[in-house]
């Protein structure tokens, strides 16, 4: 049996969170949410994801120093696909992400980005 492709998304915006929640879960994905750096990084070792969608500009922990710790821990191989209204995408990719999605962005495009590091559901 395939397991459900698992996906943490860090965000301090609560309406995005349950967007993407909603979006993904309809999509077949397992969705965990985290509304900042702190709990987000609590959260990767709880659930483990396959895939991470990490806002850039959070208080108390920016999107680069959550990035950092995860790119230093055990899960440092897991995609990271950061969202921002904010960034040079060839500067975050530097920094270690995956791939860089502009807010506000086409659904669409969202989806195609993750479907580049899961599989099909």
């Amino acid at each position: 049996m395939d397991r459900t492709p698992n996906i943490l998304v860090i965000d301090d915006d609560l309406a995005m969170l349950d967007l993407l929640a909603n979006l993904l879960s309809d999509e077949g994905y397992a969705v965990h949410t985290a509304p900042s750096g702190p709990i987000g990084l609590e959260a990767m070792t709880k659930h483990d994801p396959e895939l991470v969608l990490l806002d850039w500009m959070m208080p108390f922990m920016r999107g680069d120093e959550v990035l950092r710790r995860i790119r230093a821990s055990a899960h440092s191989s897991v995609p990271v696909v950061i969202l921002s209204a904010n960034g040079d995408a060839r500067a975050l990719i530097a920094e270690g992400a995956n791939a860089f999605v502009a807010k506000p962005f086409d659904l669409d495009d969202l989806l195609a980005c993750v479907a580049r590091f899961l599989p099909a559901t």
